[in-house]
């Protein structure tokens, strides 16, 4: 008969703790509101991602974030945590919250990628990958020969520059032979046998 017993509030006890019941306990955030917190505390972890790992820059900006959530959804950081623990314990109701941040967060992401949706230029203006790649081509040759004329340039400068210098060059040489040979003086030549006066 004590077998019995105990099998009986063994059974009868865990039907009782497989019961369906979906109210929740007072002191803890119901589904919905459990939801759309839950929702925004993936939308803050996600903006967080995005900071540079500097030290403390969770600590600065995390935590002002977070507090601000709670108090959006008239919560604090202890009726979360509580709220947690329960519904870790719920599977069946976790299930149900995160199926419905999940659709929130898709069609979020879905508007996101709507709001930014490229401009098409109309078909009458639209090129082909050829034309594109005919023109890039043509402008880089145009580039390609612009470069070529400016180095051509440069060196008929340069030549001309060089040969000015040549020139000079050559002249100041002439300059001073002239001047070497102007400046030789011719001795004097005496006959032996004359006498001066």
């Amino acid at each position: 008969m004590r077998f019995y017993l105990i099998l009986f509030f063994c059974v009868s006890g865990f039907l009782f703790g497989c019961n369906s019941k979906t109210s929740v306990p007072d002191g803890i955030i119901e589904e919905p509101q459990m939801a759309a917190l839950l929702t925004d505390i993936h939308l803050v972890d996600g903006s967080l991602y995005n900071l540079p790992p500097v030290p403390d820059t969770l600590a600065k900006h995390g935590l002002g974030l977070y507090l601000a959530v709670f108090k959006l959804h008239h919560t604090d950081t202890t009726q979360f945590k509580a709220s947690m623990k329960f519904y870790t314990t719920r599977p069946d109701l976790m299930t149900r919250i995160y199926y419905t941040v999940t659709k929130t967060l898709d069609s979020l992401q879905a508007a996101k990628t709507k709001a930014v949706k490229p401009v098409v230029a109309p078909k009458a203006s639209q090129k082909t990958t050829q034309q594109i790649t005919d023109s890039v081509n043509n402008a880089q040759e145009k580039e390609k020969r612009k470069a070529d004329s400016i180095k051509i340039a440069q060196f008929k400068l340069t030549a001309k520059k060089n040969m000015e210098i040549i020139s000079k060059t050559d002249s100041l040489k002439k300059a001073k032979k002239k001047k070497k040979h102007h400046h030789k003086v011719k001795p004097i030549q005496t006959k032996p046998d004359a006498v001066p006066n």
